[in-house]
């Protein structure tokens, strides 16, 4: 009798959409206002950005993966990083999980590179943003950024967290 009730109670669940995921649709870059985060505290000579991802939908959106950025100067020229979804020093290594976004909610995403030691060539302003699977792009100004460009090799590339539901979650150590 317990196990009948409690068939009955999952397909309650099912039918009514509580269980089911399939309701929830994918997040779209042009519902959501995109916005910089909160940095953590380095730990290393790194200079890490978050990029608030909030849901202006009236309904719950869902993420998944790596963002595509592209980070660019004072005049929108991209500048030429190299970037990487493998993790360093402060970025998490962690695999993307799916993260669901409540309506008015938000997920993050954070991105990091070495400070240059030698003379800065550029400085980012603004960073693109892409969601996983789409080429559809929107722009966030940079505050006072760090994120500097130049030749030397440890300050060439950036490492792009998945996005996550908390900044913690972005970082190597939590």
């Amino acid at each position: 009798m317990l196990v009948v009730g409690a068939v009955a109670c999952i397909a309650t669940l099912v039918g009514s959409g509580y269980a089911s995921e399939s309701s929830v649709t994918r997040c779209q870059i042009v519902n959501l206002r995109l916005s910089i985060g909160p940095g953590p505290t380095e730990a290393t000579g790194q200079n890490t950005v978050s990029v608030v991802l909030t849901n202006r939908l009236s309904r719950s959106c869902t993420l998944k993966g790596y963002p595509a950025i592209a980070l660019l100067d004072g005049h929108g020229r991209k500048l030429p990083f190299s970037y990487s979804h493998h993790g360093d020093l402060m970025i998490t290594s962690k695999k993307p999980a799916e993260v669901r976004v409540p309506s008015g909610g938000s997920a993050l995403f954070a991105f990091n590179k070495y400070r240059c030691d030698i003379r800065e060539l550029a400085v980012a302003r603004t960073v693109r943003v892409a969601l996983p699977g789409n080429d559809v792009v929107r722009s966030v100004r940079l505050h006072d950024s760090d994120i500097d460009y130049c030749r030397q090799a440890a300050s060439l590339t950036v490492a792009v967290s998945p996005i996550e539901r908390h900044l913690q979650n972005t970082l190597s150590h939590s």
